[in-house]
This record gives structure tokens, C-alpha cells and sequence, in this order.
């Protein structure tokens, strides 16, 4: 059995924070020759809260840098020379791309590049209604400094039409 390879922390995480920064996935670091496994990355981001808070910094930076890559790609002028279905092929690609890094960036930081969600509540309230609960729970109020056996009313005793 082999032993565990040992990273140096303090010059690894730089230039791996530095390269999500720069647009590269975790994954796709790993995949570099001479780095680190995704999962010794993964442990070592769940066992270090600074490191954590790092790395969610880098990965707010890719979102932002994805975003901005969107509106490059979005400008790029249709190549010349491209019959009908190579245009439409190529804006197709287009399309793709900026699909996915919308997609990313919104998963990555989804309060700045996530779609808004945007409710509504409307309820309709009966001005008469209201006044006249309020006309009924005063009557109560002096019936009852008066020791008359009172019944509170119920909504359905304050909906009055109009």
C-alpha cells in the first residue's frame, strides 16, 4: 500500500484558487498531471473553514468571469464566409455556450446570476367588513363590562357584502 502523497497547503491552494478564479472547475484541476485528487480537494474544503470561505470567494470570482464571458460571446460577429446552415450551426454553438455558462454562474452564485423569483400576494380586504367586526368586538367589549354572557364573533359574522 502506497502512502498518502503530501500536498504543501500553503503553495497549492493559492494557485488552485487562483485557477477557479481564472474560470477552471475543481474537477477539471484535478484532472491536471501532478495535482491533486478531486476528492483529497473535496476533503481537504470540508475539513478547513478558512479554506472554504477561499474557495467560495474563487468560485464567486468564475461566476463573475462567466458572466462576463457571456456578453463576449454574445458580441462575437457571425464569421464570414458561412453558407445558411453553417450560420445558423454556428449560433446554435453560440447559443450553447452561453447556455452553459448562464447555467454555471447561476449555480455558482445564484443570488448575483440566478434567475429572481419574484412572488406576489394580493388579498382583497372589505373595508365594511372590518369596521363592522370592529362595531361588533367594541358592543362585546361593553356588554361585557355590563357582565352580559357574550359570544365572540366569528370571520364569518364580519363578511358583510358591499
Amino acid at each position: 500500500m502506497s502512502r498518502p502523497i503530501k500536498y504543501p497547503m500553503d503553495q497549492l491552494w493559492p494557485a488552485i484558487l487562483e485557477q477557479i478564479g481564472a474560470g477552471s472547475s475543481l474537477s477539471a484541476i484535478a484532472r491536471q498531471t501532478g495535482a491533486p485528487s478531486y476528492a483529497w480537494m473535496k476533503q481537504a474544503l470540508r475539513e478547513n473553514e478558512e479554506l472554504r470561505k477561499r474557495y467560495q470567494d474563487a468560485c464567486d470570482d468564475r461566476a463573475d468571469l462567466l458572466a462576463e464571458e457571456i456578453e463576449r460571446i454574445a458580441d462575437e460577429e457571425i464569421p464570414e464566409g458561412l453558407d445558411g446552415p453553417g450560420r445558423s450551426a454556428w449560433v446554435q454553438r453560440q447559443r450553447l455556450r452561453v447556455d452553459a455558462r448562464r447555467w454555471t454562474a447561476s449555480k455558482l452564485r445564484p443570488k448575483q446570476w440566478g434567475d429572481r423569483l419574484i412572488t406576489e400576494h394580493i388579498q382583497h380586504i372589505s373595508l365594511s367588513a372590518c369596521i363592522e367586526r370592529g362595531r361588533r368586538r367594541a358592543g362585546l367589549i361593553i356588554d361585557a363590562e355590563r357582565g352580559a354572557d357574550v359570544e365572540e364573533p366569528t370571520l364569518g359574522d364580519a363578511r358583510v357584502s358591499g
